[in-house]
């Protein structure tokens, strides 16, 4: 029998993911928007940065950080993770996502 994931299980992973310029948790910033779980073991995640041009490598880092997390949760299959309300967000949810 598959291991259903809870919205929980989700929230638990990500609290560890730090905004590298201000030190503070995704979670304690309430950056997180949605969380999806999907049938099929897919989890998307979307979230907003904490300013529309923060540096895309901060980006990039807290996105993949959710990623890689989130993935690490039994029962998940794969996680996407979209950001919204940055400058280059396009980019780099494809750099985030691509498979």
């Amino acid at each position: 029998m598959e291991e259903k994931i809870t919205e929980e299980q989700v929230y638990e992973a990500i609290e560890e993911v730090v905004d590298p310029e201000l030190g503070l948790s995704v979670l304690e910033l309430n950056l997180i928007d949605e969380v999806q779980i999907k049938e099929d073991g897919i989890v998307e995640i979307t979230y907003h940065a904490t300013a529309p041009f923060c540096p895309p490598i901060f980006a990039i880092e807290m996105s993949q950080d959710i990623k890689r997390r989130v993935e690490g949760l039994k029962g998940v299959k794969r996680a996407k993770v979209t950001l919204k309300g940055h400058a280059l967000a396009d980019e780099i949810n494809k750099e985030v996502n691509r498979e």
